[in-house]
């Protein structure tokens, strides 16, 4: 391999009738230059199904493949050409060149290693849930996760339906770009019909959208959270609520702000563990509308 090495020489010498001694170190440096270039050679990353070339300038060598990749690869004198039916992944080979000296007598590298990444192509992914859910104003949205996704997910858009049942052709861009959007990243929204997309990205290939699902924002109101918002109990206490009359009500309590599923459907929680957080929402029984969370928790 082409590069420089610093080596560090001393002698040992030795004086009849005394001890031996070391003569101080000199710096010996060792030049090794590379005789040839080659074409997309190192650290290069390209899109699954597009053939790529390694071309060396220096003729009379030859390509070292690794016997488990070969049949990937179809080689020409010092072209080798890495073929587009090539699986995703990380190749690596060599190209051995004929020895030779440069005009200072210095030995130049015979062998340069390439290696060279290929990505796979984006797949928008399918997004969840798909059901067409309802909300009321105000309600918890549902969590939107993307599956069967290659790539990773640069943002996510959504588009509100027009009067007349049309869609619009514009999409608003949303501040997220993980794998769920959550409530966190929406402003509230109010009734109505809306899209929800994302666009995804793998390595150096071409990006693409997500399927879409849709989410409706019906005209009635959620109830506010019970007991007007965040309160604090103490390890071992019994949390108990406000009681719904008007209309009545019923309560679900979960471990997380946004998504998940509740665990608890009474009007009274204990809380076990120091700082234990939990979220509580009240669902009208009319109406079926959820208000918000309120967070409830424990202090020691």
């Amino acid at each position: 391999m082409a590069g420089t090495t610093t080596y560090w020489v001393v002698q040992l010498a030795s004086v009849p009738g005394a001890e031996c001694y070391y003569s101080d170190p000199i710096e010996l440096e060792v030049v090794v230059k590379s005789p040839f270039q080659i074409t997309n050679e190192d650290g290069a990353t390209t899109c699954k199904g597009a053939p790529v070339e390694f071309t060396a300038d220096v003729t009379g060598g030859r390509y070292i493949i690794p016997d488990s990749v070969q049949s990937y690869f179809n080689v020409s004198g010092s072209t080798a050409t890495l073929l587009g039916t090539a699986p995703a992944g990380t190749y690596t080979f060599e190209y051995v060149a004929p020895p030779t000296l440069d005009d200072d007598g210095c030995p130049l590298a015979m062998t340069q290693q390439i290696t060279h990444t290929i990505t796979p192509i984006t797949n928008g992914g399918h997004v969840v849930p798909d059901n067409n859910p309802t909300i009321c104003q105000g309600s918890p949205v549902p969590d939107f996760t993307i599956e069967n996704m290659t790539g990773r997910v640069l943002k996510w858009e959504y588009r509100k339906q027009n009067t007349n049942n049309s869609w619009p052709s514009t999409w608003t861009v949303i501040s997220n770009n993980t794998n769920t959007l959550t409530q966190a990243s929406l402003e509230e929204l109010t009734s109505g019909s809306y899209q929800f997309r994302a666009w995804v990205k793998s390595g150096e290939c071409d990006p693409a959208y997500s399927d879409t699902t849709t989410l409706t924002v019906s005209n009635q109101t959620a109830p506010n959270a019970p007991n007007g918002g965040i309160q604090f109990a103490c390890v071992g206490d019994n949390v108990t609520l406000n009681n719904p009359t008007t209309p009545a009500g019923t309560y679900k309590w979960y471990t997380s702000e946004y998504g998940g599923t509740p665990d608890n459907a009474n009007r009274s929680f204990t809380m076990t563990e120091a700082w234990e957080q939990r979220y509580v929402s009240v669902v009208n029984n009319t109406t079926h509308c959820e208000s918000q969370r309120a967070l409830v928790e424990a202090r020691p």
